[in-house]
């Protein structure tokens, strides 16, 4: 008898992308969640791929927050045999296609004359204490004209400051963007001031993309890293979340507040906790208070 978890299902790739692009995810961000490739999900959404394991499709829908029967075929009593024939023509027709990207790309595409890395650095969660320090590190080497990056930000979340300062920035959408000068190596940091409404429990979502000019052509990048955060009741340096930040948790924090210049991340609060041995979250003020050990619980 057949395993539940090996059991397959028949997948809406249309209405799959419908209610992601709606949810306003990216195929990376879903390929992350789920534990798939970007190309796997691009499969799914473009009916590539007509089963797919029962397993992984409640993952997508838990990814897309819907019950997993919004996102399947309604037919999907035919049984598996049938569709053989159809997975055997996408097979060969997604064959011819490939075939022709790679020879469009040979014979068209320019080789480009560089190579990139952007990546997002979060801490492992934020609240709404304190403000949230990003950083996006920026690798170029080979021959370009010029960057921008662009930003989105958790909406309602305020960027209160920036090094270098952005060139647009919108707070009423969560969006950033940066023209940048060309060297092979950037950094860009900035502040978030928490949206107050956030509840613990909650994930927010980052994403970022990078366009670079080189011999008159833009090509975009997205920014890889972290690209999610939750939201919690305890200080981004508490790293374990024990209401304590300890020599290595303080060590931490200094060398991100040296390495994030001209953004004056508060070390002060840092240092206070970290001094004092504990720290608690005054429910009033909606700060983080640092309690001396002698002070008890």
């Amino acid at each position: 008898m057949e395993q539940d978890h090996d059991s397959k299902v028949q997948l809406d790739g249309s209405t799959v992308r419908k209610i992601r692009e709606k949810q306003k995810l990216t195929q990376y961000y879903i390929s992350k969640v789920v534990g798939v490739t970007i190309d796997t999900v691009s499969r799914w959404e473009n009916n590539r791929y007509p089963t797919v394991r029962r397993e992984n499709a409640l993952l997508l829908s838990e990814a897309l927050e819907v019950p997993i029967e919004e996102i399947l075929l309604k037919d999907v009593s035919v049984p598996l045999r049938r569709s053989f024939s159809s997975l055997a023509a996408g097979i060969t027709a997604a064959v011819l296609l490939l075939s022709l990207l790679l020879y469009f790309i040979l014979t068209r595409a320019p080789a480009l004359d560089y190579q990139l890395s952007v990546e997002r650095l979060l801490p492992p969660h934020v609240a709404v204490a304190t403000q949230l320090p990003v950083s996006v590190a920026i690798k170029v080497t080979g021959s370009i004209d010029g960057m921008v990056l662009r930003e989105n930000f958790p909406k309602g979340f305020k960027l209160v400051e920036a090094s270098p300062i952005p060139s647009s920035l919108d707070n009423m959408t969560g969006s950033a963007r940066w023209i940048l000068p060309v060297a092979e190596s950037l950094q860009i940091n900035y502040l978030l001031q928490p949206d107050p409404a956030i509840k613990e429990g909650e994930t927010l979502l980052f994403q970022g993309e990078l366009i670079v000019k080189s011999k008159g052509e833009n090509k975009g990048s997205a920014v890889l890293g972290e690209t999610v955060i939750p939201v919690d009741v305890y200080h981004w340096a508490d790293v374990n979340r024990d209401l304590i930040i300890d020599d290595g948790e303080a060590l931490d924090a200094s060398v991100l507040s040296i390495a994030m210049k001209n953004v004056h991340i508060n070390w002060e609060l840092v240092e206070d906790i970290w001094d004092a041995g504990s720290y608690r979250l005054d429910l009033d003020s909606h700060k983080f208070v640092a309690i001396r050990n002698s002070e008890g619980g």
